[in-house]
């Protein structure tokens, strides 16, 4: 799947080529790599969660062999597609960093595992590239752990309805994170003077 990414950007690229402006204004985002541990439990399977108990150390191998690969490969990516800025298009937004982490399964860990089996190897990829990380589900028992990540730039949150938002915005304002395309009756009026909301560029 990793080849036929590369491909495509090679495609993209060459298709552009001819048309020197949108060569220059179109932005080829890096594939959805989702986060470390959602791409653990896609090749494990849902057994993994029992393994968080049972098998530990087997889980933490695997996470290390997926962080570093996840690395290898985003830098593969950058070099091939020619991003070399400290702003990167992802989506509609254009954000600071490099990566866009999803920590879509990670919505079922308790926090004490979100900080032992997720946030050390996001934070492996933040340290490499910074960026952002997205969820859907609630995030209400990792969002005070995440927000404190080092080199994170900000959140997009699919699911406001499902998230204690009160909580979610301490955390963002706190740690002065942008929130990525959240629907404005999510932001409450005494909230705006200290979050920065980003929409499509």
């Amino acid at each position: 799947m990793g080849g036929t990414c590369l491909d495509t950007a090679s495609y993209y690229r060459e298709t552009l080529a001819p048309y020197a402006k949108l060569a220059h204004y179109c932005r080829i985002y890096h594939p959805d790599l989702q986060g470390p541990f959602d791409v653990a439990h896609l090749l494990w399977g849902p057994d993994i969660f029992l393994c968080l108990y049972d098998e530990p150390g087997l889980v933490h191998r695997l996470l290390d062999v997926v962080t570093e690969t996840y690395i290898a490969y985003l830098q593969a990516w950058r070099e091939h597609v020619g991003e070399d800025q400290p702003w990167t298009a992802h989506w509609t937004f254009l954000m600071r960093g490099a990566a866009m982490l999803r920590d879509d399964t990670p919505v079922m860990l308790r926090t004490a595992q979100y900080e032992e089996f997720v946030k050390p190897y996001d934070q492996r990829i933040l340290d490499e590239f910074g960026g952002c990380i997205h969820y859907c589900g609630c995030g209400d028992p990792f969002i005070e752990s995440m927000g404190t990540s080092r080199n994170l730039y900000g959140v997009n949150i699919s699911q406001p309805d499902w998230n204690d938002m009160d909580r979610f915005w301490r955390v963002v304002t706190a740690n002065q994170l942008v929130v990525l395309g959240i629907d404005e009756a999510y932001v409450p009026a005494d909230t705006r003077r200290g979050v920065v909301v980003q929409r499509a560029y």
